[in-house]
This record gives structure tokens, sequence and C-alpha cells, in this order.
């Protein structure tokens, strides 16, 4: 069994060094979940204040929540079915069983 005294401690330099990388992943990914968020504001900004008002609807109709969110779902449907790898079609394992037969 190994010690702390058998093993090579990295030093604080190589630490220090170590850690730059970490910090700017973090930050970029910091930066782009913030952009993220202010889109998805944007776009409920629009969706349930300025589009009703544009169209003279309340936004707090049954009607339009029934729109916005059937127009949602569709838009993922689109999205699930025909962006490049995002598995819509399930393929059955060529190493299953055969379906039994009533």
């Amino acid at each position: 069994m190994s010690t702390v005294d058998e093993q090579e401690v990295p030093s604080v330099r190589l630490l220090l060094q170590l850690s730059v990388p970490a910090i700017v992943v973090g930050v970029v990914s910091a930066v782009g979940l913030f952009l993220v968020d202010e889109a998805a504001h944007l776009i409920e900004e629009f969706l349930w204040e300025f589009l009703p008002h544009l169209l003279n609807i309340p936004p707090d109709s049954g009607w339009w929540i029934f729109a916005v969110l059937s127009f949602t779902g569709f838009a993922i449907g689109l999205i699930v079915t025909f962006v490049p790898g995002a598995e819509a079609r399930t393929r059955q394992p060529s190493n299953s069983l055969p379906r039994p037969w009533l």
C-alpha cells in the first residue's frame, strides 16, 4: 500500500496553471446559460405579451393558450423528427426475441 510520501504530489504552481482552463470553461458556460435564459425571456415576452396585443387577443384567453401550446408541441415534433441525431425513429434491436404470435 502506498502512502502520500511515496506518491508524487502536484505542486501549487501546477494546480494554479491547471485551474485557469477550468475557470475559462466555467465563465463561458455561465455566459452561455445567461444568453439562453435571455433568449427564452424574449420569446416568452413575444408570445405572451407582444403578439396577443398585436392581434387584439387577451393573453389569458383559453384559445390563445391552446394555440401557443399546440404550436409549441408541433414545433418540437418537427425538431425531433427531422433534426439529425434526435433519434425520432426507434429501431428494434437485432438481438431481440421475435414477437409472439397468438
